[in-house]
């Protein structure tokens, strides 16, 4: 968190190299034992010299937690090849943003976002990445540098279980949340696309601010956001770690990318308090509800839409007339398509120099999503236009060779 970072700060006055140093090595042993997930006991004994038997010392806040074991030998590999192939000059937190495919300018200037290892593990929680990269440390498969900016490193051990296509289980809490009636409460899983678009606001943002992703939102919060789809300043509110402060000052562009995409795919808001309740009524990321007053509306505004692009206006013209956002219609229609509807599109389209030029934008970059070709074209597209591509010659959101030249 903030803390180490702060330490940091004061051991970077100290004008002694030695004394940093030290103080460096100290900080760093501190961070380890906070991060631990095997006996804590049994790591001081050894700090000291001693070797306990036992692997559970039944007194520490690990041993006493129930735990379940799970088999972490894919995201363990993912998580080495993503620091051998960034060359091993990178912390943990620079790795997982590779591996969850994050926009952000670091990875953009190391060019990392052209690496097979870009983006493999998107479903990953900042939490899950940092929990198996402990543990790899810990277990000797990788090292951590000491110093101001630690780097992971794969060691021998780490290189055979790569090659030797090694097993790898560890252990976690048991995910058992209670509420405070005493009922187990159900996890509602996030729109992954929704998430994926929130970490890039997060890390534009962190990029603009010069300030670690983190201090924007925590992984969890843009999760909970994934999952609940707050409309309103209040329930955003509610969301894990929105302080006042982030609510005046944050609110206002994560709920913008919040109501435009549950708006385009038809999606109510789960209120967080009744959260259980509401996890059964998604499934795939799409609300399967059983009031017909919600579904209703979702298809009428559908319809709204499919008959407004049938009297041939265009994207902004139906915007407007719907008081809606561009994006947000260009999803609806994206849907509609995706449904099945016979729609002309021709007259949305773009003109055929600047569509062959975004259709080739897709093929290069092998990637359907927007922001990527966005980025390769420049902001001389807009994201709409891009869109209506998409749509023509990808509407199952696959590239097939036949669209190439």
């Amino acid at each position: 968190g903030q803390a180490p970072a702060r330490d940091g700060f004061f051991i970077d006055q100290m004008e002694q190299v030695e004394e940093k140093e030290n103080a460096r090595l100290k900080l760093s042993q501190v961070v380890e034992y906070c991060e631990l997930n095997t006996c804590r006991r049994r790591h001081l004994l050894a700090y000291f010299g001693e070797s306990p038997q036992d692997a559970n010392c039944g007194g520490c806040d690990i041993c006493l937690t129930p735990r379940e074991e799970y088999d972490a030998t894919e995201i363990a590999q993912k998580i080495l090849s993503a620091v051998i192939r960034t060359g091993q000059r990178f912390g943990g937190r620079y790795i997982a943003q590779v591996l969850q495919g994050s926009g952000s300018k670091k990875v953009k200037e190391n060019g990392h976002q052209d690496l097979t290892v870009f983006g493999i593990a998107r479903e990953s929680t900042d939490d899950d990445l940092k929990q198996v990269t402990n543990a790899l440390v810990n277990q000797r498969l990788m090292v951590k540098s000491v110093g101001t900016y630690p780097t992971l490193s794969v060691t021998a051990e780490g290189m055979a279980f790569l090659k030797g296509r090694d097993s790898l289980t560890l252990d976690k809490p048991k995910a058992v949340a209670e509420n405070s009636a005493g009922f187990q409460a159900e996890v509602i899983p996030p729109n992954l696309e929704l998430l994926e678009v929130l970490r890039d606001l997060r890390t534009n943002i962190a990029d603009q601010r010069n300030l670690p992703a983190y201090v924007i939102f925590g992984d969890a919060s843009l999760r909970q956001m994934a999952s609940h789809l707050p409309k309103s300043r209040e329930s955003f509110s509610r969301i894990t770690g929105v302080g006042s402060v982030k609510l005046e000052e944050l609110s206002g562009p994560f709920l913008k990318v919040i109501v435009e995409y549950a708006e385009a795919n038809g999606l109510a808001e789960i209120p967080i308090d009744s959260g259980r309740a509401n996890a059964r009524q998604r499934t795939s990321g799409r609300q399967r509800t059983g009031d017909r007053r919600s579904r209703d509306s979702s298809s009428s505004t559908l319809n709204h839409t499919k008959e407004l692009v049938e009297l041939k206006l265009s994207v902004d013209e139906i915007a407007q007339r719907r008081s809606l956002a561009s994006s947000t219609v260009a999803g609806q229609i994206e849907r509609l398509v995706q449904d099945g509807a016979a729609l002309d599109l021709d007259h949305l389209m773009p003109p055929p120099e600047r569509m062959e030029t975004i259709k080739a934008a897709f093929l290069r970059t092998g990637d359907v999503r927007l922001a990527p070709v966005r980025e390769s074209l420049g902001d001389g597209y807009s994201y709409d236009e891009i869109r209506m591509v998409r749509i023509a010659l990808f509407p199952n959101g696959v590239i097939v060779p036949e669209h190439a030249e």
